[in-house]
């Protein structure tokens, strides 16, 4: 596999864009990650060890196809509180608001 380095020297981008792709591929089922990064025996990075889902492994392990099962999540509705009434102020008598004389008083 490919390090974000290495990756982003392929696909042309900067390498900390390399980390979302890869979580999202993970994320709609087309890559599984088969091991995780980790030290090697002398102490440097090792990559995630990654497989496509849509193909059989080197150690036999058949195609989950994951993919074909994925769905894009909705988004939770909000619950919505009490409603706002029309008129804050007043009776709430629309008409005799509107037809009410305001009456300014000046001292």
């Amino acid at each position: 596999m490919l390090s974000h380095r290495e990756a982003a020297l392929e696909m042309n981008v900067h390498r900390n864009t390399i980390g979302p792709y890869l979580r999202d591929l993970i994320d709609h089922g087309f890559v599984r990650i088969e091991q995780g990064a980790h030290l090697g025996p002398s102490g440097v990075g090792m990559t995630a060890l990654l497989a496509l889902t849509e193909l059989a492994t080197c150690d036999g392990k058949p195609a989950t196809r994951d993919f074909e099962r994925w769905r894009k999540e909705k988004k939770p509705r909000t619950k919505s509180g009490q409603g706002r009434h029309k008129k804050q102020d007043g009776d709430g008598d629309s008409e005799a608001d509107s037809t009410r004389p305001v009456l300014k008083i000046v001292t």
